[in-house]
């Protein structure tokens, strides 16, 4: 099972348009919360993490067809 790790960057796209991508960093996790820092605008949230084959959570909000930050796309080159 893939876990957020602290310091690391994340992504997740739009089910409707995958132009539409959000990355994040890990701020600080705990085994059911992780505080993420929005890398666009440098907003804080706080959110419970999810666990089925791996960690993943909902950064904004859970709807129908909310996108999810999950543990295994993490940020492998920054441009």
């Amino acid at each position: 099972m893939k876990k957020f790790e602290i310091g690391k960057k994340y992504f997740m796209f739009s089910i409707c348009d995958h132009n539409a991508i959000w990355r994040y960093e890990v701020i600080k996790k705990t085994a059911k919360m992780i505080t993420l820092k929005d890398l666009s605008d440098g907003e804080i949230i706080r959110k419970k993490i999810n666990v089925l084959e791996d960690e993943f959570c909902y950064p904004i909000g859970h709807y129908s067809m909310a996108p999810l930050l999950r543990s295994t796309r993490e940020v492998q080159n920054e441009k």
